[in-house]
């Protein structure tokens, strides 16, 4: 990636501290990760696959699927960024807000919206290397998609992110920030060694954990070295490599944050190298496609903008308090939106859990981080599933335009100290969800019975399981922490 200098001690406030300043640029990347994966997911679910024309379908799957695959491997770099935060003895951060107008280092304004060649824009332009790096990369002159940016693409995206910009307040690239997080920890004189936390390393997060098998293929190469077959680059985009990696030192901490930025921002196609598409590839590639989509094709499902449950607030385009454009009137529909919402706290709460939680020290002892990581993915199947269904429902009675997922920011991602109370928290919320569950179920038409029943045998299953520890904590005092 691009090294020069990008100068954070021009933004260091003089009373901040250098590691104080370093860990609040990983919150600021963190808050990234965690919009950009959301985002990128309302996207990939509005594809509407089924309802194309069949010649369509299967443009329109490669598209989802890359998308979904980016979306994973956010989440990657959501939970190494962590791990980073640790080495520094500073504690993780899930939290999430809508990305401010005018403050440094945020890409654009947060907003869930379809796909489409404005938004896709956007994403193109987060993704993006410098101008001076895709210039200078070997394959800049070979490869046709990126002659065609250069030449006609770039004024394009340009043109169409440029209402999301205030005058004054440019947008921002994620490479920026991580160019100028990887300086500064790569600087002794300003990022000591005794500010790194090497006992941390234990306690991390790892690919073990995390990956879930989310790693490419092996891949048949050419003698020249290219992939075999036809169709390997379109296949290559759909492929998920999740990174996920502890850091015990500086070194290994750069060379992680250097290997995010790479697979975000890295012009990796073509080459006598094969490389894995970087999120700046993918999105290259849909944004031409939608360029070039004949007109009268939609790819989309007509999904609102910026769902939520709430009746009125900011409206992320305008910037501008009133009544909430994307309001889920269609009382029924509200009810799974908030079910929804409520799997979205239930996720971050046994993410943040699993990140706190200490791995098992030997043969036979009772392994609760792997159970927090197994009951954090059951809660992101259930959150795809729930994403499916509100794509499909409507906003308001009697309107043809439809809900989708809100991801509301829940009130509070801090867990409690204690581990007592963090594991009743986690019986609340589920029992909650049975609530909303059982409610929905009353009057649910045969479509939907069956994923009700599903989600309300997930969250006996999880009930059973809290019960039953809460239980195990009191008998031992509940003094566990």
């Amino acid at each position: 990636m691009d090294q020069t200098t990008r100068g954070p001690a021009a933004h260091r406030p003089e009373h901040v501290s250098w590691q104080d300043h370093l860990v609040m640029l990983l919150h600021v990347g963190a808050e990234i990760e965690h919009g950009l994966m959301l985002q990128y997911l309302y996207a990939a679910y509005s594809i509407d696959v089924d309802g194309a024309p069949p010649e369509w379908r299967p443009v329109f799957r490669r598209w989802q699927d890359s998308i979904l695959a980016t979306a994973k491997e956010e989440m990657g770099h959501l939970v190494t960024v962590q791990n980073v935060l640790m080495l520094l003895g500073a504690p993780p951060n899930l939290r999430r807000r809508d990305f401010p107008w005018d403050v440094e280092h945020y890409p654009f304004p947060f907003r869930l919206e379809p796909l489409s060649l404005h938004s896709a824009a956007v994403y193109l332009f987060t993704e993006m290397p410098s101008d001076a790096e895709l210039r200078a990369a070997p394959q800049a002159v070979q490869d046709p998609l990126y002659r065609w940016f250069m030449d006609t693409g770039r004024g394009r995206m340009d043109a169409l992110i440029a209402p999301r910009a205030r005058p004054g307040m440019p947008l921002h690239r994620v490479e920026e920030l991580y160019a100028t997080i990887i300086e500064l920890i790569g600087d002794r004189t300003r990022i000591p060694d005794s500010a790194l936390r090497e006992d941390s390393y234990r306690a991390q997060a790892r690919w073990d954990d995390w990956g879930r098998r989310q790693r490419p293929p092996p891949r048949t190469l050419t003698p020249s070295g290219s992939l075999r077959g036809e169709g390997a680059d379109a296949a290559a985009l759909q492929n998920t490599n999740v990174l996920v990696a502890p850091v015990a030192t500086r070194r290994e901490a750069v060379d992680a944050l250097r290997a995010l930025s790479e697979q975000g921002e890295g012009p990796h196609r073509g080459g006598d190298t094969p490389q894995e598409p970087s999120h700046f590839d993918r999105f290259l590639e849909i944004f031409h496609g939608l360029e070039t989509l004949p007109a009268g094709i939609c790819p989309t499902l007509p999904v609102t903008p910026d769902p939520t449950t709430r009746s009125d607030g900011l409206d992320a385009a305008t910037g501008q308090w009133g009544p909430a454009a994307g309001y889920i009137a269609h009382p029924r529909t509200r009810q799974w939106a908030t079910l929804a919402n409520l799997r979205y706290r239930m996720l971050l709460s046994f993410l943040a859990h699993a990140l706190r939680a200490a791995p098992a020290e030997q043969r036979g002892e009772a392994n609760l981080r792997g159970s927090l990581v197994h009951r954090t993915f059951g809660e992101m199947y259930a959150i795809k599933a729930l994403s499916a269904r509100l794509m499909r429902l409507p906003l308001r009675p009697g309107a043809d335009t439809r809900a989708g997922p809100p991801f509301e920011v829940p009130y509070d991602v801090t867990l409690p100290p204690g581990e007592r109370d963090t594991w009743r928290r986690h019986l609340d919320l589920v029992r909650g969800s049975i609530a909303l569950c059982d409610g929905l179920l009353q009057d649910a038409p045969d479509d939907e019975t069956a994923q009700l029943r599903a989600l309300r045998a997930l969250d006996d299953s999880t009930q059973d399981w809290l019960v039953r520890l809460l239980d195990g904590l009191g008998r031992e005092g509940g003094a566990a922490t």
